[in-house]
């Protein structure tokens, strides 16, 4: 006896094939992130979830800003190790952050934690006079 054969519509995120419980995942981890960081951190009050409803080339979070938000939720991150070797050299006493890149490419990456943004930024751009051992 011979079953029917359904055509099954994959959905893609930016061309890559994802399956059901990856997308689910996808969903949750970008809800998390506009709630906790984008509304609850920073007061984003406009942020909101976007990849279902606009497609392909725009970003996971609308900040309302002119930013492109790219959301990653995974059981573990390399990256994240280097973050966290930072933290335990500071011993809390200073906000922490890391620069890296990869061998071949030229770009720099800065990743730190998102309670500790604010506090970064007003390091880096704050008034130049107050901090001298930036140039100006």
């Amino acid at each position: 006896m011979l079953y029917p054969v359904r055509e099954l519509k994959q959905q893609t995120k930016r061309g890559i094939l994802m399956g059901r419980m990856s997308r689910q995942k996808g969903k949750v981890g970008e809800r998390e992130a506009v709630n906790v960081v984008c509304i609850g951190m920073w007061g984003c009050k406009d942020a909101a979830r976007t990849s279902q409803r606009r497609g392909d080339k725009t970003p996971d979070i609308d900040l309302g800003l002119p930013m492109h938000c790219e959301v990653k939720r995974h059981a573990r991150i390399a990256a994240i190790r280097f973050l966290e070797q930072a933290e335990r050299d500071s011993h809390g006493e200073q906000p922490e952050f890391v620069l890296m890149r990869e061998d071949g490419d030229t770009e720099w990456v800065f990743m730190c934690r998102a309670r500790n943004l604010e506090v970064l930024s007003s390091v880096i751009y704050g008034p130049r006079t107050e901090n001298s051992t930036l140039a100006e």
